[in-house]
This record gives C-alpha cells, sequence and structure tokens, in this order.
C-alpha cells in the first residue's frame, strides 16, 4: 500500500536517506525484484555492496523492501518523473520530466524509438499521452523486455498495442529498420553503450534523412551518482564521441541533474 510506502520513506529520512536517495534506492530495489526476482536477502546485500559506504544499509529491512517492490508501479513514475519524490508522490507540472518532453517536441505524426530503455516507463508514458506515435522499445536486457511485455499486457485499455513494438537490440546495433525513424532517444545509457561507434553508426543508419538524434545524460559535471556509476563521461566527451559518427549538436539544455542534447544528422 502507498501508506506503507510513505511510513518507509519516513523511516528512511530518519536515517538520513532524503528523497532523492530513496527514490534512486527505491529505483534499484524494484529492478532488482520485478527484473530479476532476486530474493530479499540478496537484495539487501546487493545494496549494501553499492551504497554502503554512502547510506546506513545495514538498517534497511528485509519488509522495507517488500514494501517497496509492492508499490513497482509508482516507483516507476518516481523514477521517470513524473510524480514527485515526496509523499504524497502528487503530479507536478514542473518536474524534469515535462521540461524533458518540451525539449524533444514530439508530434503526433512521428516515429520514435528509445534506446536502452530499460522498465520501458518513459516510452509507455509517451504513448499513453499520444496515441497516434509509433514507438520501438528498444532495450538490450533480457529480463527488462520480460518487464516491459508484462507492463504492456497491464495497460491494454489505456495503450495501442499495435502501435508500440518492443526490440531487442545488441551490443553494436539497435536492431531497427533503416530509414525508418524521426527521432531516437537515448535516455540516461549512451555511458552504458560498449560499442559506441557501432552504436551511433546503427543509430545514423535507423534515422531518416531528416532524423534527430536526442541524448539525455548525466555527466561527471552534473553527476547525480557520484558514489555510485564511475562510467559517467564528461560532456565534452559525449559530444565528441557522436559528433565523430556524423552527428552535429543542434541543441542543448541543462534539466536538474541531466544534459539534453539534439544532434542532426552532419
Amino acid at each position: 500500500m502507498v501508506s506503507d510506502l510513505k511510513q518507509v520513506e519516513r523511516e528512511w529520512a530518519g536515517i538520513g536517506i532524503g528523497p532523492r536517495k530513496f527514490a534512486i534506492l527505491a529505483r534499484d530495489i524494484v529492478r532488482m525484484k520485478q527484473t530479476h526476482d532476486l530474493p530479499n536477502s540478496l537484495v539487501l546485500k546487493n545494496i549494501t555492496k553499492v551504497y554502503g559506504n554512502y547510506i546506513p544499509a545495514e538498517e534497511i529491512t528485509e519488509n522495507d523492501v517488500e514494501v517497496i517492490a509492492a508499490n513497482y508501479q509508482l516507483i516507476d513514475l518516481i523514477t521517470v518523473d513524473v510524480l514527485g519524490e515526496k509523499p504524497p508522490y502528487v503530479l507536478n507540472k514542473n518536474t524534469q520530466l515535462f521540461k524533458e518532453l518540451d525539449f524533444y517536441g514530439i508530434e503526433s505524426s512521428d516515429r520514435i524509438a528509445e534506446i536502452g530503455a530499460g522498465d520501458g516507463t518513459f516510452s509507455l508514458i509517451l504513448a499513453i499521452l499520444n496515441k497516434d506515435l509509433r514507438i520501438a522499445v528498444n532495450e538490450l536486457d533480457k529480463k527488462y523486455l520480460e518487464y516491459i511485455n508484462r507492463k504492456l499486457s497491464a495497460s491494454q485499455a489505456s495503450l495501442d498495442g499495435e502501435k508500440i513494438s518492443v526490440v531487442r537490440g545488441s551490443k553494436k546495433s539497435v536492431e531497427l529498420t533503416e530509414g525508418s525513424y524521426d527521432k531516437i532517444i537515448v535516455r540516461n545509457s549512451f555511458h552504458h553503450f560498449k560499442r559506441q561507434d557501432a552504436m551511433l553508426q546503427s543509430i545514423q543508419d535507423a534515422l531518416t534523412p531528416e532524423g534527430i538524434l536526442y541524448v539525455n545524460e548525466p555527466v561527471q559535471e552534473t553527476d547525480p551518482y557520484e558514489e555510485v556509476c564511475n562510467e559517467l563521461m564528461k560532456r565534452r566527451d559525449v559530444i565528441a564521441a557522436i559528433e565523430a559518427n556524423g552527428f552535429k549538436l543542434a541543441g542543448e539544455e541543462r534539466v536538474g541533474d541531466r544534459v539534453l542534447m539534439k544532434y542532426t544528422k552532419s
């Protein structure tokens, strides 16, 4: 129940885990439980391993894990910034998500792909907001793909399933139809690309001649995960890597702890 989640957040605040860290931890717990079906004991072990130097991880209980996992749909909406991080978790038009959507300038006629979609929540929100969009939800991890498909099945009343495709990418290809997409969005995943050049060339191929690549990245200069994610790149290195593969930076905006970048084909 949501009331139980509020209680957990209040208790964590009392041991120094504020709203931002709560949201990050809750996101990771949901991913471990919903996509990888890990037992609570292993979830706690992983939390201690990753965050133990920065939070009192030993104070987190298996019951806390259960409560957070049971509220996974709410946590997903907090993670993509639809809802605020603090109770009562209300819709806030000033959240980063709405500024991000404005930056993308999405139109109903657009054909869109999200690369490295994770749990797919962002793409599903796009589909709910605009039922005419055609969206490819692209992800590498098999467990995430299973989770996305479960969420699609549970959201049939709100979505046109014929306009949403779930695509498994690879480490060097987005596996999308060539020349078919008006806008490709890479959210918080570019720094995880193991084969950046190959992936960027694959994105080039998937875009229409006038297609646009949008990259939403935390970078070292804005790093909200400074204790955890050691793969983040410097802003200039992100731009250099993308422009070396046939793109040109055409717009940029700072939104919270992220840098939003717009690239056209050069």
